[in-house]
């Protein structure tokens, strides 16, 4: 490890916390939602600590996440591919591998090819223009479906929207076509995501898909306060400088950058390689719980504003608050990690 690097440093004992509590709130079994790497956090290192704590179910949308799932060889667990696939040898070659089904041409392919029925998840979709079964198919759907008698691993929708009203108003539409095609063909139903789990009962559902919530990357707007950060993104200052005779800070001239004020600057080794973006200039770092500007990123370290109270080898602490960064950033806070990459090395603790 370089020195001064920086971890992202992975809270087991907060991702349990996060994962029970979702759990009793719902009274359901949870879906753990993966994807994206577990939202930047490490599939290898996500897996592991929830199937400790009992979730035996997962989902993700990549088939390279599958197979980093089966390399675990962790017991009894089912993953969820919320993705179609091209080749469905996958799903014959290992009958704990699911995936959802978006139309009747679909269905009628799987079945051709002799994919078990009983790894497929129909998903219904309510306005969400994602791929999915709309409403007016149902008629078509349900005629073949009672025709050759099918039963399904699990049926599912979505709630995309942020608005309570409209996420009811999903729930119903939800319940309505499950109870038209028989709730008895689902082993596995599921509406409720991260948000609908505070908002929507859905009674019809056994399980709960949670990602960002589980994870602890909340909503600017969907704030719980039973909801744990699991993560922290830190590391240490170095090589600070006086600015008064500077010319340039890294690559910028120092008259075009957001001094407020300061005039000294340091690195961190964190730079656009890692996945810390350039327009992430003017986010605000944490460091002796004082706020301070990162004002120029390059490509292997970046700077920041500080004052004469700040030392080499003290603490800087990146992406503390969600609300920091929606402001700052304009971005959710699961936006910014999942595009931190295998340059920042992760640590579970």
């Amino acid at each position: 490890m370089l020195k001064d690097s920086f971890k992202l440093k992975i809270y087991s004992d907060r991702l349990k916390d996060n994962y029970n509590y979702l759990s009793q709130k719902s009274k359901k079994e949870i879906i753990a939602v993966v994807k994206a790497n577990a939202y930047g956090l490490g599939l290898k290192n996500i897996i592991p600590i929830l199937w400790r704590e009992g979730c035996r179910y997962f989902a993700v949308s990549r088939i390279n996440e599958i197979e980093e799932i089966l390399e675990l060889k962790l017991e009894g667990i089912r993953v969820i591919l919320l993705e179609v696939l091209e080749d469905f040898s996958i799903l014959k070659r290992d009958k704990n591998i699911e995936m959802i089904v978006t139309d009747l041409k679909l269905l009628r392919r799987l079945i051709q090819e002799g994919v078990d029925t009983k790894q497929l998840h129909l998903r219904f979709d309510f306005g969400f223009a994602r791929s999915g079964i709309q409403r007016g198919e149902i008629k078509e759907l349900l005629n073949f479906i009672n025709e050759k008698d099918i039963y399904f691993r699990g049926g599912m929708g979505h709630l995309f929207s942020a608005s309570e009203s409209d996420m009811r108003l999903i729930e119903r539409e939800f319940d309505k076509v499950i109870r038209e095609i028989g709730r008895e063909r689902f082993e596995v139903i599921h509406l409720q995501n991260s948000e609908g789990v505070e908002i929507i009962t859905s009674e019809i559902s056994t399980h709960i898909r949670s990602g960002t919530a589980l994870l602890g990357m909340q909503e600017l707007d969907r704030y719980n306060p039973n909801i744990k950060k699991v993560f922290e993104l830190k590391g240490k200052i170095f090589d600070i400088r006086e600015t008064t005779n500077l010319k340039y800070i890294g690559y910028s001239k120092k008259e075009n950058l957001k001094l407020d004020g300061y005039s000294r600057v340091g690195q961190i080794k964190l730079g656009y390689a890692d996945g810390f973006l350039k327009e992430y200039e003017n986010h605000i770092s944490i460091i002796n719980n004082k706020k301070y500007r990162v004002v120029h990123i390059s490509m292997d370290v970046s700077f920041i504003t500080l004052d004469e109270s700040v030392k080499n080898g003290d603490m800087v602490e990146l992406f503390k608050d969600y609300r920091e960064v929606s402001k700052n950033l304009g971005r959710s806070l699961y936006e910014v990690m999942v595009i931190l990459n295998s340059r920042i090395e992760r640590e579970i603790i």
